[in-house]
């Protein structure tokens, strides 16, 4: 195992306590005798501990007598921080210790993995009360900044009230989470600095009845890791890991360079969800596009699996909703219409019995003239969900929204208001949605009107913005005028803004982009 594993970079003040020290007499007593193992399956990553790599442990242990352990009066005198250490599947302590050879006498424990000796009082290493002190263990953890100093770290389900005879074997779990980042360009690049920002900073974790818990999350602070990683075009690369406390951090910066030359640093928020929690790891993929326009996609292992055998991440955390799209899962996704729209015929505009909401939906609705008709319908009762979940793209209050969905001569409504199911008249009057399903396009590309510009579908898996073209109002100045390339690309890159989507967010389109914004005449004049 590497050696700073055994040097974790951590504050861990303990309270254990005992309530009478056993005596010395050894003669005729039973050996007190550990095991130890992981509650996960083996790992496939070096730094991740498991049966195979875990070979010590810290231990506490408290003497308490004929009475149970309690949290306002043990202390811990019976063994206190005792290094345990694994040889060739034995483990092993000095100088050892007996069980009392009073019947009915008992021993209570705690154990930790990698063990480690207390450095003084100050942050970033382990520490703990004195021997006097009562309750149940506690300890304080501070992950090192830099990610390769940082090491898995494991508390064990306690042994409370044990006597003479009983099997101590501790099973491990991990506190904290596997944070894990990958990295697929386009183009060859040279990633020097991955950087997770405003991670928590330090936190308390504390032994209980039912095994241990964190009882508080503070601080906000940047841990990275700064080996230079070759990216190959088009192949997924691994970034590193950090072992993180588990409370989300905020986002994540990349520092690379393409052909030699330093690219501006890329920074994409981390989402809420999933979140990070003990024995989890999250594994998050950054897809960058032309050396700026960079997604992020995310695969998280839930309790008890530590590995990170990583191929292509699913994309999205689902559900979301994103530029007239909800994306339900990764292989639902759908269009959204606007609320009341603009149709005008026979059936006017406001409130609908559901015959006419699906004869709307079916036949007449059409978003512009980039959409054929008959491609809509009325979503279901979970899309309705969804739609109102997103407040997306408008919704009522107190309005109730029609569904596909039918009861005999009844139908299926959402009441938004309440955001509940409800069965209606079908010749009773509702508001309606339309939707149309990714798939369900006669044809690609296709593109959508949007307030800023046109949503170009290049793909059933493939979309994204075009803003209106460059007019003189893109400088504070007012300046405006011809462009040579450079220009351009600072334009695109961290200049540009449209429809509520921030500077840094743009890029400049590709070749086949060009073709298809050309084919569809959306703006003139553009470079790329």
């Amino acid at each position: 195992m590497p050696k700073y594993l055994l040097i974790l970079s951590i504050l861990l003040p303990l309270a254990t306590g005992c309530e009478r020290e056993a005596g010395d007499d050894t003669a005729g007593q039973q050996p007190v005798v550990f095991t130890a193992h992981t509650g996960g399956e083996d790992a496939t990553r070096a730094s991740v501990i498991d049966d195979n790599n875990l070979s010590s442990m810290g231990v506490f242990a408290c003497y308490t007598g004929q009475s149970n352990w309690s949290e306002s009066t043990s202390k811990s005198n019976f063994m206190y921080n005792q290094p345990v250490n694994k040889t060739s599947d034995t483990w092993t302590y000095t100088p050892v210790k007996y069980w009392p050879n009073t019947e009915g006498d008992k021993l209570s424990f705690f154990a930790y993995a990698p063990h480690a000796e207390k450095v003084g009082s100050q942050l970033r290493t382990y520490g703990y009360n004195s021997s006097d002190a009562t309750g149940y263990p506690s300890f304080r953890y501070e992950p090192p900044v830099d990610a390769t100093k940082q090491t898995d770290l494991l508390f064990a389900t306690p042994l409370i009230n044990r006597t003479k005879g009983s099997e101590l074997s501790f099973t491990m779990g991990h506190v904290l989470t596997h944070v894990l980042f990958k990295v697929k360009s386009t183009s060859a690049i040279s990633v020097t600095k991955i950087q997770v920002n405003s991670g928590s900073h330090y936190g308390d974790i504390k032994f209980n009845t039912s095994g241990y818990s964190w009882t508080s999350l503070s601080g906000n602070q940047n841990f990275y890791k700064t080996a230079t990683v070759a990216v190959p075009a088009n192949t997924l690369t691994d970034l590193g890991e950090f072992f993180l406390l588990p409370s989300n951090a905020e986002s994540v910066s990349l520092t690379f360079s393409e052909g030699g030359i330093e690219q501006p640093v890329t920074t994409v928020a981390l989402p809420a969800s999933p979140v990070w929690g003990m024995n989890k790891t999250v594994a998050y993929t950054l897809d960058i596009e032309n050396k700026t326009k960079v997604t992020l996609s995310v695969k998280l292992w839930d309790t008890g699996s530590v590995s990170a055998n990583l191929e292509e991440e699913v994309s999205g955390t689902y559900p979301y909703a994103y530029g007239g799209v909800i994306y339900e899962s990764p292989t639902k996704s759908y269009y959204v219409g606007y609320q009341r729209m603009d149709y005008t015929s026979a059936y006017g505009d406001g409130w609908y019995t559901w015959d006419e909401a699906m004869e709307i939906c079916r036949v007449k609705y059409s978003d512009g003239p980039y959409y054929g008709d008959r491609e809509w319908r009325l979503p279901s009762k979970r899309e309705m969900q969804l739609i109102y979940q997103f407040k997306y793209p408008a919704i009522s209050t107190g309005s109730t929204y029609w569904t596909y969905e039918t009861s005999g001569a009844n139908a299926y409504a959402y009441a938004g208001a309440l955001g509940e199911e409800r069965i209606i008249a079908k010749t009773a009057n509702a508001r309606l949605f339309c939707i149309r399903d990714v798939g369900d396009l006669s044809g690609f590309p296709t593109t959508r009107s949007w307030e800023a510009g046109r949503i170009m579908y290049e793909s059933a898996t493939k979309a994204y913005y075009v803003g209106n073209p460059v007019k003189d109002d893109r400088f504070e100045d007012g300046s405006g005028g011809n462009y040579n390339y450079a220009d351009a690309v600072r334009i695109c890159n961290s200049e540009f803004t449209r429809g509520g989507i921030p500077r840094g967010k743009w890029r400049m389109p590709t070749s086949s982009e060009i073709e298809y914004i050309a084919k569809w005449n959306i703006g003139q004049d553009t470079w790329t």
